[in-house]
């Protein structure tokens, strides 16, 4: 089985639609990102691991199935949990995602593998290498109106449209 050591800020600072959100609302980008990574664990079998530093921004769920989600708290930092789950999962089926070059040489030498966070974001996305898709992904699924639906629309428009002539 896979397992996936993923350094929760490096990764949102490397990713633009992450980044964007965290200026505006630093809890709502951190359940994204938690879900999106959720979403991905859902349709493999692997495990991951997601660091934060400091405390939840809000109150974390109970359980999160094959995702362990974990704020470092005051006393440490995110790093040294990565490290210390490194040393506990050593090997090559465990991928550490981070650009932090102290934690990446670190990783290494207990046999783990490193990826980036734009690495993992494809792997999010669904973007192996260029190949195509072979599961479909409901997220950017055809939301626009179909003909019945407009042609609705356009006489709801036309009713109130009426409507309002009416009444001058």
């Amino acid at each position: 089985m896979i397992r996936y050591i993923i350094d929760g800020h490096n990764f949102i600072h490397t990713v633009p639609r992450y980044l964007t959100l965290l200026d505006r609302d630093y809890p709502t980008c951190l359940k994204m990102v938690s879900n999106d990574i959720s979403d991905y664990c859902h349709s493999k079998k692997i495990d991951i691991f997601l660091v934060f530093d400091g405390n939840p921004p809000w109150e974390l769920p109970r359980e999160l199935e094959r995702i362990t989600l974990k704020f470092s708290g005051k006393e440490i930092d995110a790093d040294a949990l990565i490290l210390k789950q490194a040393a506990k999962w050593r090997g090559r089926q465990t991928i550490v995602v981070t650009a932090d070059r102290k934690v990446e040489r670190e990783v290494t030498s207990l046999g783990c593998q490193v990826i980036s966070p734009q690495e993992f974001d494809r792997l999010l996305k669904g973007k192996r290498r260029g190949r195509k898709k072979k599961s479909v992904d409901h997220r950017s699924k055809d939301k626009s109106l179909s003909q019945t639906e407009v042609a609705w629309w356009r006489g709801e428009m036309e009713k109130e449209l009426q409507k309002k002539k009416n009444e001058e």
